[in-house]
């Protein structure tokens, strides 16, 4: 099930318009997120490109199936899109990114367990 966050361009990024999880580079928006096993993926269909904010923060995963959660993702073609660091929020106030996860958590591989397809 695809989440809807969008912002427009000329809006600033703020939390209730979608800029808290980052927004496209280009555009300054985002089409919202889909969950792929525990990881949620937000992205940008216009310049094609996504990027995942984390694994777990949202409980809609809970929710869904995984053939449910590939539909989606197969319906996006989110495995075409490139993956980017979003414009957003100042530093503090951003996730980690999977390199830095596995750097803090060696034992732990974020790429094995949450997302399965």
């Amino acid at each position: 099930m695809q989440r809807k966050h969008e912002t427009a361009s000329d809006e600033p990024m703020t939390w209730e318009n979608g800029g808290y999880w980052g927004v496209c580079p280009r555009c300054r928006r985002n089409d919202g997120y889909i969950n792929a096993g525990r990881s949620h993926w937000f992205f940008c269909k216009e310049h094609r490109v996504k990027w995942c904010v984390g694994a777990n923060l949202f409980s809609s995963w809970r929710h869904e199936t995984e053939a449910e959660q590939r539909r989606v993702y197969d319906e996006i073609g989110l495995g075409e899109f490139e993956q980017i660091e979003p414009l957003g929020l100042p530093e503090p106030r951003r996730t980690d990114t999977q390199s830095e996860q596995r750097a803090k958590y060696p034992d732990h591989h974020p790429d094995d367990d949450e997302m399965p397809f």
